[in-house]
């Protein structure tokens, strides 16, 4: 019947017990756990993307090449993934991610998430801000084609998503490909790169997600 096939998730004809309950398959769900963790989707596990203990790590390294292939990974038994300092003052474990809203006209934004020296910051972002009062100054995280002399990076393209720990030099951000590991602490803020938000309108959508070497 549908309903015996559907329950049958390894297809092999017979009804275990976790099947009968309507649990995963723990084939499947160590599938789905590596995706979730596997950020970069390079079919590793690099320390980094890492939710457990490091000697958890590297039992399960088996061939010692700094990473765990899907081919090594299992999920540790009997452990939970490795409690931290939470990130912020949301209470979010650290390694989670956090959205935040970047308004053109607002400034730094208080994201709540506190950092510390070696963390990699992970940040993905969309959405469009308009720079001014002509329709077509406009720009995506990765920034406008032009400079803004006098906004917080003004080597870099204006309208640009900028990232800043404390009252520390400011971060190029852009559309958030790259991983950021910090050489300073404290609270993090995202902004705009431009001069003049006064007459700006629009935001970005910010995923931020912390990840701590244990």
């Amino acid at each position: 019947s549908d309903t015996f096939d559907w329950l049958d998730q390894n297809n092999d004809g017979a009804l275990s017990k976790s099947e009968m309950r309507g649990e995963e398959a723990p084939d499947k769900r160590e599938a789905d756990l590596f995706t979730s963790l596997d950020y970069n989707r390079d079919n590793r596990l690099s320390q980094d993307e890492w939710h457990w203990s490091r000697r958890s790590f590297l039992q399960q390294d088996v061939n010692r090449d700094g990473a765990v292939s899907r081919d090594e990974f299992s999920e540790p038994a009997g452990a939970a993934p490795v409690p931290d300092t939470p990130a912020g003052r949301d209470g979010r474990a650290m390694g989670q991610p956090v959205d935040v809203i970047v308004s053109a006209r607002a400034g730094w934004i208080d994201t709540g998430i506190d950092v510390r020296p070696g963390d990699v910051l992970v940040i993905r972002a969309e959405g469009t801000v308009r720079l001014s009062g002509n329709a077509n100054d406009s720009a995506g995280p990765g920034g406008a084609n032009r400079r803004a002399d006098n906004s917080p990076l003004p080597n870099h393209p204006s309208g640009a998503l900028i990232a800043r720990v404390g009252n520390t030099v400011p971060i190029f951000v852009g559309d958030g490909r790259a991983m950021n590991r910090l050489t300073t602490g404290g609270r993090l803020y995202l902004g705009v790169n431009d001069d003049h938000s006064a007459d700006n309108s629009g935001q970005f959508r910010a995923t931020v997600t912390v990840r701590r070497e244990r």
